[in-house]
């Protein structure tokens, strides 16, 4: 991986994003949730402290963004960008990593980003505002 940040995608428009975050409660929730009320184009409208829950809030909210924290089992994550993917299109799927290894089975499993946990605070904003949103 050469830097922090990686997308497979170029942007297209600039608008409020409505993100569902991903992760199990504790420290990095916290510090998710403190970094992405720093995003002035992001709207948090929900939490899911998993997969499950995440998969029920996505279906009712069809975000325009699912982060998932760095926090979540890998296996889980796969398994969730998978749903994503087939279940809801439209939404653009971001996964802060703790590791360049996770950060390549995060976009082989249908990530459109991956961020590295240690440059979250930093980066986030760059990758949501420059995610394409598409219709579904």
């Amino acid at each position: 991986m050469g830097g922090p940040f990686v997308s497979k995608e170029a942007p297209l428009a600039h608008k409020r994003k409505r993100v569902v975050l991903v992760s199990t409660p504790g420290l990095v929730q916290q510090a998710t949730r403190s970094t992405l009320a720093l995003c002035p184009d992001v709207d948090l409208v929900a939490i899911a402290s998993g997969a499950l829950s995440a998969t029920r809030v996505m279906s009712q909210m069809q975000p325009d963004v699912l982060l998932i924290d760095a926090n979540l089992p890998e296996e889980e994550m796969e398994a969730l960008l998978r749903w994503a993917k087939e279940h809801c299109p439209g939404t653009r799927c971001v996964v802060s990593t703790s590791t360049s290894q996770h950060s390549d089975r995060a976009l082989v499993s249908g990530a459109h980003a991956a961020i590295h946990r240690a440059g979250l605070a930093d980066q986030l904003h760059a990758t949501l505002s420059h995610l394409p949103t598409f219709e579904s």
